[in-house]
């Protein structure tokens, strides 16, 4: 049996959990990411005696230019992160639509034995010749409910189009051509359409989002050139903890 409208929306409405599900664990690897490179930064050499004074210090492992290009590598690194996820989250939002969409019916499949394809050519040729004839006799309003029940004909789609085109163009008939052209989006999808429209959006920022594996309400952002210098400092005075980000 064929879901109303709003049984489609309610079920639309429960499936986008789903969509937010795949986030988990994606600020893990963000934090791993931010981690590799605060290693790089703190690299330290084994102990090395001072020429002049002779004492015993410790130098940078990595050159700053070295640092520098690594810096540079971790952060395309972290969109590439966020992209695998929000295509891997669009995914899930196709999904619910191939399953929730409205289908519309298709058309008889050609048959394999040469009885059910006579009957089915013999059929088809019926078809179109009573196509024809409602065509030719169609209202545009009667055009637009015969194109929502046929669309899926290709022999059907051959004969409505030449019919538009033999008409004279009217305000209706335009009218009607631009919603053949440009078929009216599903509204029970909207919600859905706004998410994949956040999503995109979160994709373009040079920030980071956090906690989207609660959705998009519970985000907070990250941003990347100041978690890559927090790296940790371990002693002294300005003591600062490996970096880490708790989720909710």
């Amino acid at each position: 049996m064929e879901l109303t409208f709003e049984e489609r929306e309610q079920k639309i409405l429960e499936s986008t959990g789903k969509i937010f599900e795949v986030f988990d664990g994606m600020t893990k690897e963000y934090v791993k990411l931010i981690r590799e490179h605060h290693k790089v930064v703190t690299a330290k050499t084994e102990k090395s005696e001072s020429p002049i004074t002779g004492s015993k210090f410790k130098g940078k492992m990595y050159s700053d230019e070295y640092i520098s290009q690594h810096r540079a590598q971790t952060k395309e690194a972290v969109k590439q992160l966020k992209k695998v996820y929000i295509d891997k989250a669009k995914e899930v939002i196709n999904s619910i639509k191939e399953k929730y969409g409205v289908k519309a019916p298709e058309p008889p499949k050609v048959p394999n034995s040469p009885d059910e394809q006579m009957r089915y050519q013999l059929e088809r040729n019926n078809n179109i010749i009573l196509w024809k004839a409602q065509l030719e006799a169609a209202t545009v309003k009667e055009l637009r409910e015969l194109h929502q029940e046929y669309q899926n004909y290709p022999d059907f789609m051959i004969l409505f189009k030449a019919e538009l085109k033999k008409r004279e163009k009217s305000a209706e008939l335009t009218m009607l051509i631009s919603e053949v052209e440009n078929p009216p989006k599903d509204k029970a999808f909207e919600s859905l359409n706004k998410i994949e429209i956040a999503l995109n959006s979160l994709n373009q920022m040079n920030y980071f989002p956090v906690n989207l594996k609660n959705g998009l309400k519970k985000i907070t952002y990250r941003d990347v050139d100041k978690d890559l210098d927090l790296y940790p400092i371990l002693e002294g005075p300005t003591y600062r903890p490996v970096f880490d980000i708790k989720e909710d």
